[in-house]
């Protein structure tokens, strides 16, 4: 999918498997570093969940060519450092992250809902 400047967007991916891809509470709050770090300078933020075997994002691309790079480099530096940490080798997550671009108000607000309910619907939280 090509990534415009301007659009809002859904993105998600899970752990390779259905396994795990946060193994403590340091590798959520180390995920989040990396992505403000690495992707929130070229998007809005509006939603995100983050679970232990995959993540929700809910945003607007400000800036497509540097958003595709914070992106990627962002993913490269967590898996480096997740495998760096819990002494593991290859890929963690179920190939490249998913895009889907949310182009009607009534996605903008199941998106929205979705994000926010999904801990709940997976009863990780009451």
């Amino acid at each position: 999918m090509k990534i415009e400047e301007g659009c809002c967007y859904h993105i998600y991916n899970r752990g390779n498997n259905k396994g795990k891809i946060f193994f403590d509470d340091r590798n959520y709050i180390f995920f989040l570093t990396q992505f403000k770090r690495y992707v929130s300078p070229y998007a809005d933020i509006f939603a995100y969940c983050l679970m232990p075997n995959h993540f929700h994002f809910f945003i607007r691309v400000n800036d497509q060519l540097n958003f595709e790079k914070g992106i990627k480099n962002m993913f490269i530096s967590y898996v480096k450092a997740i495998n760096l940490s819990y002494n593991r080798v290859g890929g963690l997550f179920q190939g490249r992250y998913k895009i889907k671009k949310v182009d009607t108000e009534s996605y903008y607000t199941r998106i929205i809902t979705y994000i926010h309910q999904n801990p709940l619907t997976s009863k990780l939280v009451e």
